[in-house]
């Protein structure tokens, strides 16, 4: 059995089926790739300079947040001038 949803622009989202456990693999390496050098990179900031750590640290985090809200802006820009369908992404989203 197929379990699917549609998202807002009306494209099928599977939920189950065939290749979902390959794409959940494929997430998690990922997620655990960029989990692991963050945790990298504060830990390098502190060594470098522990007395002003925490001014660093915040620094670091508002320059990825502008980095987050660029990629998400350009993002929205890129969708919004291609055609209305999604091609590879509606692809990729179902098996």
């Amino acid at each position: 059995m197929v379990l699917a949803r549609r998202c807002s622009r009306g494209v099928e989202i599977r939920t189950t089926g065939p290749g979902t456990a390959d794409r959940a693999r494929l997430i998690f390496c990922w997620v655990s790739r960029d989990w692991a050098f963050y945790t990298a990179q504060v830990a390098s900031i502190v060594r470098i300079e522990p007395v002003v750590a925490t001014i660093a640290l915040s620094l670091n985090a508002s320059a990825m947040y502008l980095g987050f809200a660029i990629g998400g802006i350009t993002g929205a820009v890129v969708l919004s001038s291609w055609p209305t369908d999604l091609g590879w992404q509606a692809a990729s989203a179902s098996p």
